[in-house]
């Protein structure tokens, strides 16, 4: 239940941000949104946090162990 009201919040933060981007590139007379600072902006910090998770998770797994890692995710007891 919770992970379908992540998804969905997910989904409005999108079309936020898809809507904040796409009137100022349709000023710019229909050309290429990559050309205006603010899209590439955009696009940057959306890269920037879809990377955290993968990094946070690499970063833990370092520091406590791939074997507790897998634990903690495939296995039924808790790895911490």
């Amino acid at each position: 239940m919770f992970a379908k009201f992540v998804l969905i919040g997910f989904d409005l933060v999108e079309e936020m941000l898809v809507e904040a981007i796409r009137p100022h590139a349709a000023s710019n007379g229909g050309g290429s949104a990559l050309t205006d600072v603010r899209a590439i902006l955009s696009l940057f910090v959306m890269a920037f946090a879809s990377l955290i998770p993968f990094f946070g998770v690499t970063g833990l797994s370092n520091a406590r162990g791939q074997e507790k890692m897998r634990k903690l995710f495939f296995g039924s007891g808790a790895g911490f």
